[in-house]
């Protein structure tokens, strides 16, 4: 933890590298999710779905564990997707913004060069916000 006396820069530092962190953790989680998924282990007789599970067992509202169970199977044919989110590059809430610009019909077709675009636009976006 920051002392009082520290400066913003270093509390800065301390969420982003925090972040990265939640978010190779969150990699983990869905990685791990799919392989419950996979092998059945939510299936007991008494739920619907592994995300009914996640809703029941974790507290994730159900839209949002259909989308994590969507995604988590998503991951292993998105390598570098899957490989900045493992280095916490990149962050769960940020995979449906590296969709390849189709259709929200198609929103469930992620795409690596969307990553791309991605990351183009972080740096822009930081090149414009001014430093404090």
């Amino acid at each position: 933890m920051c002392h009082p006396s520290c400066q913003f820069a270093e509390l800065a530092d301390q969420i982003t590298e925090l972040a990265g962190h939640l978010n190779a953790a969150n990699y983990r989680w869905l990685r791990l999710i799919a392989e419950f998924e996979r092998r059945n282990g939510w299936s007991d007789g008494t739920l619907k779905s592994c995300a009914h599970w996640l809703n029941f067992k974790c507290g994730v509202a159900l839209g949002a564990a259909r989308e994590k169970v969507r995604v988590a199977h998503a991951l292993p044919t998105l390598p570098k997707i899957a490989a900045a989110m493992a280095l916490g590059e990149l962050s769960y809430s940020k995979v449906p913004c590296v969709d390849s610009g189709r259709g929200r019909s198609d929103r469930g077709l992620l795409s690596d060069d969307g990553l791309a675009r991605h990351r183009a636009s972080c740096r822009d976006l930081g090149a414009a916000i001014p430093a404090v």
